[in-house]
């Protein structure tokens, strides 16, 4: 016996009660699933609701014979594989399998040997079919892939371009300015002017390491690890420290902070990203919360928050936000609309889910889910 029968389903229809009862035994424990039918109607039935692979059937039946009931089948599956039984060598029946293609012809009495022998030859074509199918979805997955990744190739090209346009722009005229002026500026002009350089500088260097970011998240796999959430807070509020201040902002924070997994320096990033924005846009001297919820109490999930006060945002631009590569439209965005897009690209590389709930003049509060500790760590983190 091949070990591949196995791995195929069949559908055996026979009225008669002995000879149904003693081929079931030869054969319903060495294939993946058995059904068995006591009539042309009751398989046919069968066949539209679990579409085995092979067909094994007697040809006279009471009512519906089995050359009718296989007429009936292929209108359902041309390709389908059909093994036919009779206890007659009538030329007639012989015929009618051949017009009607079908794959296997038995005269009874069966034997076990020759029964097998049948099956086996079917489940050689019907896998051989299966792993061309798997291959063809395979490359049509991995065609689709390469597409989307082509797609964001593309798209990311456009956006280290049009990012980096401005700042290095920027640097090159303050350059020239301070080359072809420079006996006619002051020191403090002179210095002035250096420092907006070394700003762009900066500016220039947090979109390399956003982009460099990006493309390790799409290419490392991290082992989730348990997170100290108020250390991680705290460690984004001081590296904005300075951002902090120039908007004279004031942060409220949540204690008690549950145990999530995820991976701390990506979590820390989500972070920094979304303070920045409600720094930037919660309005003047900024009141910010930032905060958590059970989000999914049956899967244990936990939502960690962040809320401005600021304008809102409007629910066309909602619908933007954690779109790769968007910008929104308001007139004082700035930004290299990447921080969003890696916000998206971390959590769900960790399993959980991003979002925003805004409303026009009331603020926006955006947030992230992550694993609430002592769920399998296996069952949340995504490939």
């Amino acid at each position: 016996m091949k070990k591949e029968i196995q791995d195929i389903s069949l559908l055996f229809v026979e009225d008669e009660h002995e000879a149904r009862k003693n081929i079931s035994e030869m054969i319903s424990r060495r294939v993946s699933e058995f059904f068995v039918a006591e009539n042309a109607n009751q398989a046919i039935e069968i066949y539209k609701k679990h579409k085995p692979d092979l067909l094994l059937s007697d040809i006279r039946m009471p009512g519906m014979n089995g050359l009718q009931m296989v007429q009936i089948i292929k209108e359902i599956n041309p390709l389908v594989k059909i093994i036919m039984m009779t206890a007659f060598t009538d030329t007639d029946y012989l015929l009618k399998c051949i017009d009607l293609q079908v794959d296997g012809y038995i005269v009874k009495p069966v034997y076990k040997t020759k029964l097998l022998s049948a099956i086996n030859k079917q489940a050689d074509i019907i896998l051989s079919w299966k792993r061309i199918k798997m291959q063809e979805k395979e490359k049509i997955l991995y065609t689709k892939q390469l597409e989307e990744q082509n797609k964001d190739l593309d798209d990311f090209s456009h956006t280290v371009a049009h990012d980096l346009k401005n700042p290095l722009g920027s640097m090159m005229n303050f350059s020239n300015l301070i080359v072809d002026s420079f006996d006619e500026f002051s020191k403090d002009e002179i210095r002035y002017y250096l420092s907006l350089i070394a700003k762009e500088g900066e500016r220039t260097q947090q979109i390399i390491n956003s982009l460099l970011l990006f493309a390790k998240i799409r290419k490392t796999d991290v082992e989730l690890k348990e997170l100290n959430m108020s250390v991680i807070v705290n460690k984004t509020i001081k590296r904005l420290s300075e951002m902090i201040n120039e908007k004279n902002a004031s942060i409220k924070l949540h204690d008690n902070w549950p145990v999530a997994l995820g991976y701390p320096d990506w979590i820390e990033e989500v972070w920094i990203n979304y303070l920045s924005n409600a720094l930037k846009y919660g309005g003047v001297m900024p009141q910010i919360e930032i905060g958590y919820d059970m989000f999914d109490p049956q899967k244990e999930n936990i939502r960690f928050w962040i809320k401005d006060f600021g304008k809102g945002i409007s629910e066309k631009n909602q619908n933007l936000l954690f779109k790769k590569f968007e910008q929104l439209d308001q007139v004082n965005i700035t930004g290299h609309g990447l921080g969003l897009s890696i916000v998206s690209s971390i959590i769900n590389k960790l399993g959980g889910k991003v979002g925003v709930e805004s409303k026009i003049g009331e603020g926006s509060l955006f947030y992230f889910t992550l694993p609430h500790y002592g769920k399998p760590k296996d069952e949340y983190l995504s490939s």
